[in-house]
């Protein structure tokens, strides 16, 4: 007989499925997720965070390393390096993304953002789906991230199905995963977050910061 856990792992892959939205537990924060595939879910999802449909900040989290040749380029060697050092973990890099990505999923660039993450009901939700999942913080925009359950029935209280935390969310603070841009060959510190830029720069010594 399946466990309660895998019961609500089921029926947030159908939710998925139907393109409906899942708040589930990543590294630190609650995040919100959606069939990256379904254009008409990702919209859903901006209009639910209160966020233009143009701005960047949707994040692609993959099962396992086989799926990221489906979503970015051949990565280069400064991203490779810090993948093997961080990766399953809260570092989320910016890679140029595959000619077949659709538009909605990319950057003006042509890039795409792109973690491999070490939560385990994230890594389970992701099992379960079998595919990459949208990741972006459980807020509307503007406001602080969700970091419990109770934060996100706050915010909304119906309009998603969500996927309780296990206690497994990692003390940092509330921040959120730290981005790298490496889609060029200087990379570059988009955001400060769980993972510290001098932990960064023992692999990067040339981080530049924005």
């Amino acid at each position: 007989m399946p466990s309660d856990f895998e019961e609500t792992l089921t029926a947030a892959v159908t939710v998925l499925r139907q393109g409906g939205i899942v708040a589930y537990p990543a590294e630190t924060l609650f995040g919100l997720g959606v069939d990256p595939f379904q254009e008409a879910a990702v919209q859903r999802l901006q209009q639910l965070k209160g966020r233009p449909a143009a701005k960047s900040g949707l994040i692609l989290l993959l099962p396992d390393w086989a799926f990221l040749p489906m979503v970015a380029c051949e990565p280069s060697p400064l991203a490779w390096r810090l993948m093997r050092q961080f990766w399953p973990g809260p570092l989320t890099l910016v890679l140029s993304a595959q000619p077949t990505l659709p538009n909605w999923l990319v950057g003006p660039d042509r890039t795409v953002a792109v973690r491999i993450p070490a939560a385990p009901v994230a890594m389970a939700l992701l099992s379960a789906w079998g595919g990459p999942l949208i990741s972006t913080s459980a807020n509307r925009s503007g406001l602080p991230p969700a970091r419990c359950v109770e934060d996100v029935r706050r915010l909304w209280p119906s309009q998603l199905y969500i996927v309780p935390d296990q206690g497994t969310l990692f003390d940092s603070g509330g921040s959120p995963s730290t981005l790298v841009d490496l889609h060029t060959d200087r990379a570059l510190l988009l955001r400060a977050g769980a993972i510290p830029a001098a932990w960064l720069r023992q692999w990067l010594p040339d981080l530049f910061e924005v």
